[in-house]
């Protein structure tokens, strides 16, 4: 490759589609935990019930407005 590291481990999101997906799982399956264990650490767990949304929403992959909406339609639903 003509470039330095490696892309083997890269798992960010480049895409809108890709924000959403991440997101999206992270709503079914670590919003719930997040409150209680957000600070948790496992070694066989590196993101636990961490988003990993910060990049998609500081480039514009994501919006704030819709990420809170989905958060409180989450609540009022009963999933949080």
């Amino acid at each position: 490759p003509s470039h330095y590291g490696s892309l083997e481990t890269f798992d960010y999101p480049v895409t809108h589609a890709d924000a959403q997906a991440l997101w999206e799982y992270f709503l079914d399956f670590g919003l719930a935990g997040f409150g209680d264990y957000q600070d948790a650490m496992a070694t066989d767990e590196p993101f636990l019930f961490h988003a990993r949304i910060s990049a998609a929403l500081n480039i514009g992959l994501l919006d704030l407005r819709q990420i809170c909406s989905d958060v409180e339609s989450a609540y009022w639903s009963g999933r949080v």
